[in-house]
């Protein structure tokens, strides 16, 4: 006897749970032909296609579906958002933010579009999105970062340097903060404080090539030309590329 959509549908939850995904997207295909009304099983199999296919058009897709189902569910918004921000379709992925924000303004909701807007170069409104997230959860040291490169492409450099020490101040383990604190000192000519910052960020990670290159434009303007060199090879043997 062929099993009902409601049989189908718990199978494959069991199978999800089991951490089959394979044969969990299967079933939920099965159980979707059978019934093309169900949010519920669209939304699922679009986690799928996001959390562990990382097939993105797929699931913005799916998320499609699940929206044209029940328009007011600011999770479909949220993960079709960031399923077009993977697949650059950044302006589409502003608009979905924006619907979840209106459903339901979380913090990371104001974050992710901030990344998409940052994306798109809109970079004011992308510093006010992270002001938002930032304001809504203050704990989030990403957020002080990502605000941070934000305030730098504005070339607002005091409240991008004030940001990154935030950042710091939250995660000094995190060699991303001192990388981008110590470009932005670069772009402030304190050759000194940004050295600084790139020494940290190597003897963090010592195989991230921007903060080679970096420390090498820092010896470059403070004359140390050999050591310059130097760094310039290393990033190069990493993969980094200047832009």
């Amino acid at each position: 006897m062929a099993k009902s959509f409601e049989e189908l549908l718990q199978e494959a939850e069991k199978f999800y749970e089991e951490e089959d995904y394979n044969t969990a997207e299967i079933v939920y295909s099965e159980a979707l032909k059978l019934n093309q009304k169900s949010e519920v099983a669209f939304f699922e199999r679009a986690q799928i296609y996001y959390y562990h296919f990382y097939t993105y058009d797929k699931a913005a897709a799916d998320l499609s579906k699940a929206i044209e189902l029940n328009p007011q569910k600011n999770d479909y918004y949220y993960l079709r958002g960031v399923s077009y921000f993977y697949l650059k379709m950044h302006e589409k992925s502003v608009a979905d933010f924006t619907s979840a924000i209106k459903i339901n303004p979380t913090h990371y909701y104001f974050f992710y579009r901030g990344n998409a807007y940052f994306e798109l170069k809109i970079y004011d409104k992308s510093a006010e999105d992270y002001a938002k997230a930032i304001e809504l959860n203050p704990e989030g040291a990403d957020y002080y970062e990502m605000r941070g490169n934000a305030y730098a492409k504005l070339k607002k450099y005091d409240a991008a340097i004030s940001d990154y020490t935030t950042a710091i101040r939250m995660d000094s383990a995190n060699l991303y903060y001192y990388d981008a604190r110590g470009w932005t000192y670069l772009e402030m000519e304190n050759f000194r404080q940004a050295l600084f910052d790139f020494n940290k960020a190597i003897k963090i990670f010592s195989k991230y090539g921007s903060s080679y290159y970096g420390r090498g434009k820092c010896y470059e303007s403070l004359g140390e030309i050999e050591n310059a060199k130097a760094d310039f090879s290393e990033a190069e043997k990493l993969g980094y590329k200047p832009e």
